[in-house]
């Protein structure tokens, strides 16, 4: 390759470099400059430090907050809060460039859904922190310029920091949704199941129990029989104790009748599940109450978490779906394994009276030679007479 060559492709190269850095920055508004932030959007704000977040949206406000050390939703009676979605708001917001700065934005909020109108409603975060309070505005998203290619990046996203200066996001902020029935913490129970040490069932048509031994092997419990078990079916029970979730709380004064009981035993702790028939109106879903207590001789901290765990659930009724109270009720005949299939009998060749069909074959093919053995012995005998007959 010649070196006028090599030096057109490099031109070349560099042009092709500057289109793509062009098409792939995020562009302001129409008419207008960006220009770019230092930092983080929030700057010198210690996120470690918040201890309440208000998410306020259309028609919808949710209230987090720390009680007794721990996160709540307000809207929810002071319910836990889903703390995997609370890190991961406070993680989006914490690592979120400052972005791009619209000039004169502040005076244009309506264009970039900074402020409510009859159209839309900008989502409001306010912060309470170590440093005070900062409220964060999260406005519309960005609509791609007609001269950028589909292929390029995703549109960003206005938002404004207390009163400062209108910005365009490279990325959206994550969970910041105002709604709180996405804010509470739907997993009832967390048990561990191999810590499950016995768990008793009663329906309205039988009762049956199971514990786990020394070692760690599942049996009927209070069975000298030694009554086979479908281990596979019984670990059902045990998982869905494991990860029992809730769709949704019911209000106070929602009626409720428990037909169906649970009790688990773990360490000394017994959480007891009643469980009441399912409502068509909640597509099936079963109400349930669970209340958790602790014998009198475990240990402290046992009792103290035993403790927390009664005041959360105790006095509360929620819905869980169908499929999985039919995991924890499941009939005693669906956890016995079926009896051996009977293998099939061993068909018996019947006699064929008579000899088999081979022999009467040859029998037949006997009998044809014998009749042809004889006929030129009658026709010499015929013979014969003629021929005496004629020497008379």
């Amino acid at each position: 390759m010649s070196k006028k060559t090599l030096f057109l492709l490099v031109i070349l190269l560099v042009l092709l470099l500057g289109v793509w850095k062009f098409h792939s920055r995020l562009p302001a508004a129409p008419g207008s400059v960006a220009a770019e932030g230092d930092g983080t959007l929030l700057g010198t704000v210690d996120m470690s430090t918040v201890t309440a977040i208000t998410l306020e949206g259309v028609g919808a406000t949710t209230h987090l907050a720390r009680v007794e050390g721990d996160w709540c939703v307000a809207e929810k009676d002071d319910y836990p809060a889903d703390f995997d979605r609370l890190r991961e708001l406070i993680r989006s917001i914490d690592d979120t460039e400052a972005g791009q700065v619209i000039p004169a934005g502040t005076e244009h909020l309506a264009e970039f859904g900074l402020v409510g109108d009859e159209t839309s409603t900008p989502t409001r975060v306010t912060m309470q922190h170590a440093a005070g309070q900062t409220v964060l505005l999260i406005g519309d998203r960005r609509a791609p310029n007609p001269s950028e290619p589909y292929w390029g990046r995703v549109p960003g996203r206005y938002v404004r920091v207390d009163e400062g200066p209108v910005r365009l996001l490279k990325e959206d902020i994550r969970m910041a949704e105002a709604d709180p029935d996405g804010w509470w913490d739907r997993s009832l129970l967390k048990l561990v199941a191999e810590d499950i040490q016995r768990i008793d069932v009663a329906t309205g048509t039988e009762t049956y129990a199971i514990e786990r031994g020394e070692d760690q092997v599942l049996r009927w419990a209070d069975d000298d029989e030694g009554e086979e078990m479908d281990s596979n079916a019984v670990n059902r029970i045990f998982g869905a104790l494991r990860g029992l979730r809730a769709d949704a709380i019911l209000p106070k004064d929602a009626e409720f009748e428990g037909v169906s009981h649970l009790d688990a035993r773990v360490a000394g702790v017994t959480y007891s599940l009643h469980i009441g028939e399912a409502r068509s109106e909640h597509n099936r879903a079963r109400p349930i109450q669970i209340t958790v207590t602790a014998a009198d001789d475990v240990a402290p901290d046992v009792a103290a978490d035993a403790l927390r765990q009664s005041k959360l659930l105790t006095g509360k009724t929620y819905l869980i779906p169908s499929y999985q109270t039919d995991q924890l009720l499941p009939a005693k005949s669906t956890l016995i394994p079926p009896p051996p299939a009977s293998e099939p009998p061993v068909p018996v060749e019947e006699e064929v009276v008579g000899g088999t069909e081979e022999g009467e074959e040859a029998e037949a093919l006997d009998a044809t030679d014998a009749e042809v053995e004889e006929a030129p012995a009658e026709a010499e005998e015929a013979a014969d007479t003629e021929e005496a007959t004629d020497a008379s």
